[in-house]
């Protein structure tokens, strides 16, 4: 764990936000020159090569590079000279750029199929179903403390619990999760779905409540939670018959559609900015539960 005073979330957060700003020639150089004196330093200390970045750092890194890498970053200063050369380095990797974020509208597509095919399959075999979100991130106060790594680490016990299906997770008939990192502040965070057998569990801001709890045992403290259950923040879509969460009934046809359009929500293609800015190599973003019953041929029974 890494304890500074701007995160090491904070600082990429920022830098994917820079790139974009020259990209759409949304700066002025000596807002720039200002930003790069303000940044570069703590993005060359906290850069770690042994994990990916998101191709806007990538374009950042390089681009700098070229300019300044023969000097020992806290021995560079950014003039509006160098920012100006810092901008026609930096278009070269434009073309990049626009491919990373193609490729992350078609990814997200893929998987908005396969969850809205996964959900579909389990309203054919439940009446009833409760459907849970929860967003799972970490105080404010600790985001310096947290690394990439250690959001990895706790994901995996998280899954391990879910697949356990064990206290809250009791009833459990299928999930998905997909990891992504704040626009703004970099907050690394997670939304949850958890999707409970109706007729065993009945109340979402109970099970919300109880998996947050889960959470933060997990992280040791640090992790907390946002239950979308709560009733300020459900109210205005029950006014409106949107409601995606809560007790989906099968032959409900709203329902039913509602839930799945909520769920989408996870696989959204428009929030290419609340993409993880780093990550380690060959861990997945997203994920959600297999489809099976202990009737289908070929598949051993479900462990409880």
């Amino acid at each position: 764990m890494i304890n500074s005073p701007t995160s090491s979330h904070q600082i990429n957060a920022a830098i994917h936000h820079l790139v974009k700003k020259v990209f759409k020639g949304n700066i002025k150089i000596h807002q720039l020159t200002d930003e790069l004196n303000q940044w570069y330093v703590q993005f060359m200390h906290a850069y770690d090569d042994s994990l990916n970045y998101i191709s806007s750092i990538n374009a950042f890194l390089w681009a700098t590079q070229r300019l300044v890498n023969h000097l020992y970053p806290d021995d560079v200063v950014w003039t509006d000279e160098l920012a100006r050369e810092f901008v026609y380095e930096l278009k070269r990797y434009y073309p990049q750029y626009i491919d990373d974020k193609a490729n992350h509208v078609h990814q997200e597509q893929d998987n908005s199929h396969s969850l809205q095919l996964y959900l579909s399959q389990l309203f054919t075999h439940h009446k009833r179903l409760l459907f849970v979100r929860v967003d799972l991130k970490y105080h404010t106060c600790s985001q310096g403390q947290i690394s990439v790594r250690d959001f990895h680490k706790h994901m995996t016990v998280l899954k391990q619990r879910i697949s356990n299906q064990k206290s809250c997770f009791k009833n459990l008939q299928g999930s998905a999760w997909a990891l992504e990192q704040g626009g703004e502040d970099g907050g690394l965070h997670c939304h949850l779905l958890l999707i409970y057998d109706g007729f065993k569990q009945v109340n979402g801001w109970t099970v919300a409540k109880a998996v947050g709890k889960k959470w933060a045992d997990i992280t040791e403290g640090y992790g907390t939670h946002f239950n979308c259950h709560d009733q300020t923040y459900t109210s205005c879509y029950e006014v409106s018959g949107k409601l995606g969460i809560g007790m989906i009934h099968q032959d409900n046809e709203q329902e039913v559609n509602n839930a799945l359009r909520t769920s989408s929500y996870l696989t959204r293609p428009s929030k290419y900015d609340q993409k993880l800015k780093v990550w380690l190599p060959n861990k997945r973003t997203f994920g959600h539960g297999q489809y099976r019953t202990k009737k289908r041929r070929g598949l051993p029974p479900i462990s409880k």
